[in-house]
């Protein structure tokens, strides 16, 4: 790539300097492109965050933890599960998508994989978002 380094997004690639940015005198603006790339780094690192968290949490419980992938191979759904011998898959669409809903998924997703029926899967749901530490009743109220 000749020294240069691109970002890839769902749909542009642009070029990024390798350089990192300093700021200039006069101009206390940071460029947009490196906003951008901050977000989208952001938000993988908080689904691996809160992956690895809700694999402890259900492992701790007893559970099987489900392992988890952005974004679903199927196109047009938000999520999806695939089940293997030994464990299985949730596949959760990050992109334009509120983050309670994205948490909600993975939650719903240790739910299915484990098979659980009330009340024990309400009983969950609420130490999973607990865990997390969201205000389950702040965050339903933001999205509804």
């Amino acid at each position: 790539h000749g020294g240069r380094r691109f970002l890839h997004r769902a749909d542009t690639t642009e070029q990024v300097s390798p350089c990192p940015v300093y700021p200039v005198p006069g101009n206390p603006v940071t460029p947009f492109w490196h906003h951008a790339a901050m977000s989208t780094n952001q938000t993988a690192l908080e689904f691996a965050h809160a992956a690895r968290l809700l694999g402890r949490e259900a492992r701790r419980r007893g559970l099987v933890a489900p392992s988890y992938r952005c974004p679903p191979r199927l196109v047009g759904v938000q999520r999806s599960l695939r089940r293997y011998p030994s464990g299985a898959v949730v596949a959760v669409q990050l992109k334009g998508r509120p983050w309670v809903a994205v948490l909600g998924d993975m939650i719903e997703g240790v739910v299915v994989v484990n098979r659980l029926a009330p009340p024990h899967a309400d009983r969950l749901r609420t130490e999973l978002w607990s865990a997390l530490g969201v205000d389950v009743q702040g965050e339903v109220a933001k999205v509804a």
